[in-house]
């Protein structure tokens, strides 16, 4: 998942795909048979002005953030304060980024796809979306 936390380069990396552009990422490697635990599923922050990884910040998520139920991949990412957050804001609120999916083909052992022709897909394809985000009070033990 790419994200746009307010502070991404004007056009993204992706020729002819100007429009996703992305300031950090999370990362979670599944295999056929679910989640693997060889390579866990990280958050990487990147240099936004390039879009790039070159100068990033990565924090592994824990397996357990992630749960597969039929057809549907559920990835909690925890953002909280500064020292629990590993996707801080740049700025903006969280209803004010900008989101996209895709998926990717994995290149075994350097061979075959890479960079970005290993990308079989965008959602949406050409843009990014904004999520709705929930604010719920926690109920107090009374």
């Amino acid at each position: 998942m790419k994200i746009d936390r307010g502070g991404a380069a004007k056009a993204g990396p992706f020729p002819g795909r100007t429009h996703i552009r992305f300031d950090a990422v999370v990362v979670v490697p599944l295999t056929l048979g679910g989640i693997t635990t060889k390579n866990p599923p990280y958050v990487q922050i990147n240099n936004a002005s390039t879009n790039s990884p070159l100068t990033m910040t990565t924090t592994n998520l824990s397996t357990s953030s992630v749960t597969i139920k039929g057809d549907t991949i559920t990835i909690k990412v925890p953002l909280g304060t500064s020292t629990t957050n590993p996707i801080p804001s740049t700025g903006k609120a969280i209803d004010q980024w900008n989101f996209n999916f895709y998926t990717r083909f994995p290149s075994p052992h350097g061979s075959g796809k890479n960079g970005y022709h290993s990308i079989a897909s965008f959602t949406p394809e050409q843009t990014m979306f904004q999520p709705y985000v929930q604010h719920v009070t926690p109920l107090r033990a009374t």
